[in-house]
């Protein structure tokens, strides 16, 4: 058996700043809306579809302490490298370190605005 990822969903309190902070990385966004759903954010990244939801008020029982539980997110981004350096050093996206990781040329480890890890190998 042969299994892939399509769609990878982000539910968010802080819509417009996750948006925003993609976008630093070179993601563009659609808003949509599907049926009696709630309106959200889509980015077709080729294979996979990244999307961003509002958090529904009902949400917060499913997570410690009323949060959002942070999970790292992996990335391979074909951007201009320079476009987050930029970013990094104007000070929209906090890159860092942790343990072992690889050389930062390479690969950026940040937060988005609800503290998921994301990883980004930029190429």
């Amino acid at each position: 058996m042969k299994a892939g990822q399509t769609l990878v969903v982000l539910y968010s309190d802080k819509l417009e700043e996750v948006k925003e902070f993609y976008e630093l990385l070179g993601l563009k966004f659609q808003k949509e809306k599907h049926g009696k759903g709630p309106e959200h954010f889509a980015c077709d990244l080729g294979e996979v579809v990244l999307e961003i939801y509002p958090a529904a008020t009902d949400m917060s029982k499913c997570f410690n302490a009323g949060t959002l539980q942070p999970f790292k997110l992996g990335m391979i981004l074909q951007v201009d490298r320079g476009l987050v350096v930029d970013s990094v050093c104007e000070g929209k996206i906090r890159a860092f370190r942790e343990g072992n990781e690889p050389d930062l040329s390479k690969m950026v480890l940040t937060q988005d605005p609800e503290g998921r890890r994301v990883e980004l190998w930029l190429v």
